[in-house]
């Protein structure tokens, strides 16, 4: 989905549908396979998720819970959240926060936490790739587990706040005190719409529909 707007309504729907019940979430996979690009992310992380889920699903069944119920919710939230990052560009949460202020009647909050919003995005996108380059470097020289998780740890930390004071003075260098204009400009399709609503059927069918599924009966 290109428009903002549709796809925070869908992912929201969905994810709440897969919080609700089993249903939901087997709803909001199935969502997922049809109406999405079936986008995911790399492997290694991938394997690290599943891996992980797993072992909670693993603990919630050993200790009295329904670790089937909760391996089929996760999976259902991760998949979404996988979809909406993929889906994610640039200005999205600019535009979307500038809209729902205009529609409140806030438009300068709005413009303020959209542009919070969209540099913090940022921000993270940018810790990643420093993240990557740093345990390069720290890997190549040899050191012990602990003091390599501090090294890492302390050169991110300089990393974003010496990133933070320089994002700060430019904001400030070109005159910004809070508060703004900004007039976004959607344009959803068919599909786009059509997909929100299949995504909020979801989330009524979770809501009206049955709250549990025994699965490993079928």
């Amino acid at each position: 989905m290109n428009d903002p707007r549709y796809r925070l309504l869908a992912v929201a729907a969905l994810s709440g549908a897969a919080f609700i019940s089993v249903a939901g979430a087997i709803g909001a996979a199935l969502w997922w396979f049809v109406c999405s690009n079936r986008t995911l992310p790399s492997g290694r992380t991938v394997l690290y998720l599943g891996v992980t889920v797993l072992l909670a699903a693993a603990a919630t069944a050993v200790s009295g819970g329904d670790g089937v119920q909760y391996l089929v919710r996760i999976s259902a939230v991760l998949l979404v959240a996988a979809y909406a990052y993929a889906s994610q560009r640039d200005g999205d949460l600019f535009d979307l926060g500038a809209w729902i202020g205009a529609r409140v009647g806030l438009p300068a909050v709005g413009f303020d936490l959209g542009l919070t919003a969209e540099l913090t995005l940022g921000s993270l996108e940018a810790a990643a790739d420093d993240l990557s380059q740093i345990r390069l470097a720290v890997e190549q020289k040899r050191l012990p587990l602990l003091p390599r998780w501090f090294a890492v740890g302390a050169a991110l930390l300089h990393v974003e706040l010496r990133r933070g004071r320089e994002l700060a003075g430019l904001i400030a260098l070109r005159g910004y005190a809070g508060g703004g204009v900004h007039v976004p400009h959607f344009a959803p399709t068919l599909a786009e719409r059509l997909a929100t609503g299949v995504a909020i059927s979801v989330l009524l069918f979770a809501i009206l529909g049955p709250r549990d599924i025994f699965i490993l009966s079928l």
